[in-house]
């Protein structure tokens, strides 16, 4: 899993995809381009899947304990989900800043 913040579009219910990583923006890449292990994959689907159906953040430990996945969702002013931000970690790792203007995405104002 990814130690920098990904942000991943997920505009009109289509597939999410990463489209940028740090302060690097990416062209829309696949989700399963970039997590090449199942389980990263299917807790990285799995908390988009929460984030999607109700638009809050989400900071959890993996059922395994040994990963903490952070997701900030990006709203429109209309409430819609636009994107969201995601990071992981190791469990006991402190979050590091998003790549967007050196802030954390608690910190950007939509």
């Amino acid at each position: 899993m990814a130690t920098k913040w990904l942000l991943i579009e997920s505009i009109g219910g289509a597939t999410p995809s990463i489209i940028g990583l740090g302060s690097t923006p990416r062209k829309f890449t696949p989700l399963d381009k970039f997590f090449k292990s199942k389980d990263s994959l299917d807790e990285v689907y799995s908390v988009i899947a929460e984030v999607m159906a109700s638009p809050d953040r989400v900071d959890r430990v993996t059922a395994d304990g040994r990963r903490r996945v952070v997701v900030e969702p990006l709203v429109t002013f209309s409430g819609r989900l636009h994107g969201m931000y995601l990071w992981t970690g190791g469990s006991g790792s402190r979050l590091t800043k998003s790549g967007a203007k050196g802030q954390s995405p608690s910190d950007l104002a939509l």
